[in-house]
C-alpha cells in the first residue's frame, strides 16, 4: 500500500493510505486505512481541508474532503464526519474514476479546539470562538465634567468588531463598582460608537467605565435649592381719593398715605377709567402718570399726581399706590446653579407674578435682589376686588426655583 502525504488548507499535514501497493504495508502508521477495508473498495479519503481562520460559534463553515477512486467506474461511498468523536454528518456520495471533492457544511455551538475525523482519517483541528471575543471596547469618553444630582449626562463608548459580520453585544456602564445602565447593541464590523445617557442620585466623584475601559471622572453635585422672601417692610395704606383744581385745565388727584412699615419710597399712579362700575378696574384703565415720594417709618403724608381734566370718553379716574421698589433675599441650601426669582402679588383670590429675574447661586450663598414696582403693569394684571377708585388689599411675596 502506498503512503501519500497531503497538506490541508489549514496547514495541517494529513497522511492517509491509498490502496494498490501491498508491498508497502509494513510501513503503515496510525493514519493508515485498514487493509481489509481497502480490499473491499477502491475509494480512499486522500485529503481533508479545514478553515485556517477562527470560526465564530453558530456560524456555518465548510470542510472539504478529497476522495480518490482508483477504479474505472463511478463508485458509491458513505462518508461520516466526526468532530470531537461525535458524528456530525453522514453522506452517501458517488465518486467518479477521476475522484471527487466532497463538502460538508456544518456549525458548532461551543468555543474551543475541535478535532475533525472523516471515515477514521484525521483532519486536524478547528478553532471556534464566541462572538463576543471578537468585540473589544477601545475607548470611553465622559461628555460632561460636572452635573447635578439626577441630571442626565452622556458617555460615549467606542467598540471594535474584528469579525466579518454584525454580532450582538451587551455593554454595561459602571461607575466604580455599581452597574448604572445596560445596553444591548448590534456591532457591525469595524469601529462604532454607542452612547449612554445616565443619571446618578448621590453627589460625589465617579469614573464611568465599560468592560474595564475607563472614561474621565465626573462630579455629581447637589441641585441648587433656593428660597426667597421679601425683606422690605414698606407698607403704604391709603385713605379717600379726591381731586382739586390747581388751574383752569389742571387738577391734583390726591390721596392721604400712611406708611405703617419701614422707611422707603412710595409710588402713586393715576389712571383714567372707562367704567367705574366694572369690578376690575384693570380691564378698562389707561395709565396717565405717576409720582414717587420718600416716606419715613410711621409717616403719613399726602401724595398727588397733577394732570388735566378727565377726558369726556372716560367715566372717572383711579389712583394706585404701592412701594416703589422691594428687596428680596434669596438663599441657597443646595449646590451651585442657575435660579429664577419671582416677585408675586397676592390678593384674596389670586397670586400673580409681577416680575421675574434670573441669577446664579453658589452653595450656601445668599444674595439680595431689588425689584422696581411697575404700577402700570400691576393694575393691568387683572387683579380682582378693586374698590371703585382705590387700590385693593394685596401683599407681596417672593419665590425662587432652579432655572
Amino acid at each position: 500500500m502506498e503512503r501519500r502525504t497531503f497538506l490541508s488548507a489549514g496547514g495541517t499535514i494529513i497522511t492517509v493510505s491509498v490502496a494498490g501497493c501491498a508491498g508497502d504495508a509494513e510501513e503503515s502508521g496510525a493514519n493508515d486505512v485498514d487493509e481489509s477495508a481497502a480490499d473491499d473498495t477502491e475509494l480512499t479519503v486522500t485529503a481533508i481541508r479545514t478553515p485556517e481562520e477562527e470560526i465564530v460559534v453558530g456560524e456555518q463553515f465548510h470542510i472539504e474532503v478529497d476522495v480518490e477512486n482508483e477504479g474505472e467506474e463511478t463508485d458509491e461511498r458513505d462518508l461520516t464526519l466526526e468532530i470531537n468523536g461525535s458524528t456530525v454528518s453522514e453522506r452517501s456520495v458517488q465518486i467518479p474514476p477521476e475522484g471527487e471533492t466532497v463538502q460538508f457544511d456544518t456549525e458548532l455551538s461551543e468555543s474551543g479546539e475541535h478535532e475533525v475525523v472523516v471515515d477514521d482519517t484525521e483532519g486536524g483541528e478547528i478553532t471556534t470562538v464566541a462572538p463576543e471575543s471578537l468585540i473589544t471596547v477601545t475607548d470611553v469618553r465622559t461628555l460632561s465634567d460636572e452635573v447635578r444630582v439626577n441630571d442626565q449626562f452622556d458617555v460615549e463608548v467606542t467598540v471594535e468588531n474584528d469579525g466579518e459580520d454584525s454580532y450582538p453585544y451587551e455593554l454595561e456602564l459602571e461607575t466604580d463598582t455599581a452597574v448604572v445602565q445596560t445596553k444591548s447593541v448590534s456591532v457591525p464590523p469595524g469601529d462604532h460608537s454607542f452612547q449612554f445617557s445616565a443619571q446618578l442620585a448621590e453627589r460625589g466623584e465617579y469614573t464611568p467605565s465599560v468592560d474595564g475601559v475607563s472614561g474621565q471622572r465626573i462630579t455629581i453635585t447637589e441641585p441648587v435649592a433656593p428660597s426667597a422672601r421679601v425683606t422690605s417692610g414698606l407698607h403704604p395704606e391709603g385713605g379717600d381719593v379726591d381731586r382739586r383744581s390747581v388751574s383752569d385745565d389742571q387738577y391734583e388727584y390726591f390721596v392721604q398715605i400712611d406708611n405703617t412699615g419701614n422707611a422707603g419710597e412710595i409710588k402713586l399712579g393715576l389712571f383714567w377709567v372707562d367704567e367705574l362700575d366694572e369690578p376690575n378696574v384693570g380691564d378698562n384703565a389707561t395709565f396717565v402718570d405717576s409720582v414717587t415720594q420718600q416716606f419715613d417709618s410711621g409717616e403719613a403724608a399726602e401724595m398727588a399726581v397733577t394732570a388735566g381734566a378727565i377726558p369726556d370718553d372716560k367715566d372717572g379716574y383711579a389712583l394706585w399706590w404701592a412701594p416703589a421698589a422691594l428687596d428680596v433675599e434669596v438663599s441657597n441650601r443646595g449646590g451651585a446653579g442657575e435660579i429664577q426669582i419671582r416677585l408675586i402679588i397676592e390678593t384674596a383670590t389670586e397670586a400673580i407674578t409681577h416680575k421675574t429675574t434670573e441669577g446664579t447661586l453658589d452653595p450656601d450663598e445668599s444674595i439680595e435682589v431689588n425689584f422696581d414696582i411697575d404700577i402700570q403693569k400691576q393694575i393691568e394684571q387683572d387683579l380682582e376686588e378693586y374698590g371703585d377708585r382705590e387700590s385693593p388689599e394685596f401683599t407681596y411675596a417672593a419665590e425662587a426655583s432652579p432655572a
